[in-house]
């Protein structure tokens, strides 16, 4: 005759968020901590890491593990893998993790961290998922000191841009020039810090994409003036017509960025009719694609200079 296998009963607190073997020992026996791994109420997501969900996603799993490193410790999530929780950069929550630990704190030996040292100031820290993390603006700054000037330039470019409410996108920016200049002066003398100074003084709001970025940035290297972003045509009655996504207003040149989206024929239309209300208003609109911008944008600086030329302008 078999008999039905009873269940111990759970009596021992278990957080609701990824928690580490050292807080559980805290917490809970061991004899407990092994009930909970066999009962699905704590699943192992990494040696001495765990998730109080047995089924959760990759996403998931991921958090709990930032949650598990970060709780109690004095880390903070940083570089990119902030700037990812902060939806400052799409793309997918994945190990290696960046973590900064404070100067006198442990070092984090794990091969899914790849890890950091700075005195984060609290002031520069934000929750997110009950994860500590950097700041945007201080997410910027570390990104920014640790690459190229273009590369630090992209990225103030998106960290200051307020959304556009005709995307669905929320109105306010991430963070601003100001907040920007705030952190970046907390990081002292660093290596990297004067390229950043020189990405902050080339940055503008309102910009869409990388390439837009890159485009105003290759201009500046060619001495050409500088473009507005995102500027409107005006008709004669003072209404809005056209926007380009940079404009030489003073010589009527409207510059478009031709990017890698689908050219329907309903999309070829509006580029058409884009094109046509932008002329009809005495403008020349000079379109790039991204066969213009290698070599530093070589092309691009050709074709919009020749536009210049032939509008009166002169070096």
């Amino acid at each position: 005759m078999t008999r039905d296998r009873r269940r111990r009963p759970r009596h021992y607190p278990l957080p609701g968020r990824g928690v580490s073997s050292t807080e559980l020992n805290t917490r809970i026996s061991r004899r407990d901590l092994r009930h909970a791994v066999y009962n699905n109420a704590l699943a192992p997501i990494a040696r001495g890491l765990y998730s109080p969900f047995a089924d959760a996603g990759e996403h998931q799993r991921h958090v709990a593990a930032l949650q598990a490193l970060t709780t109690g410790t004095g880390r903070v999530v940083s570089h990119a893998t902030a700037a990812i929780l902060l939806e400052l950069l799409h793309m997918p929550l994945e190990p290696p993790f960046h973590i900064t630990t404070p100067r006198k704190g442990p070092h984090v030996h794990r091969t899914l961290v790849t890890g950091h040292r700075s005195d984060v100031p609290p002031t520069q820290i934000v929750q997110r998922h009950g994860i500590p993390v950097t700041s945007p603006a201080w997410t910027w700054t570390d990104l920014a000191i640790n690459g190229s000037l273009i590369e630090a330039l992209v990225l103030a470019d998106r960290f200051i841009r307020p959304g556009r409410r005709e995307f669905g996108e929320a109105a306010a920016p991430p963070t601003s020039i100001e907040q920007l200049r705030k952190a970046l002066s907390l990081r002292g003398r660093a290596n990297g810090v004067r390229a950043a100074a020189q990405a902050l003084e080339l940055a503008r709001t309102g910009v869409d994409s990388p390439q837009e970025t890159r485009l105003r940035f290759y201009m500046h290297q060619a001495d050409l003036p500088e473009p507005e972003v995102n500027g409107w045509l005006l008709d004669d009655d003072g209404r809005r017509v056209v926007q380009p996504d940079l404009l030489l207003r003073r010589w009527r040149l409207a510059i478009q960025y031709d990017g890698e989206k689908y050219h329907s024929g309903e999309q070829m239309r509006k580029d058409v009719l884009r094109t046509e209300r932008t002329e009809a208003l005495g403008w020349k609109e000079v379109r790039i694609t991204k066969d213009h911008m290698y070599d530093s944008g070589r092309l691009a600086i050709v074709k919009i200079e020749r536009e210049l030329l032939a509008r009166g302008w002169r070096r």
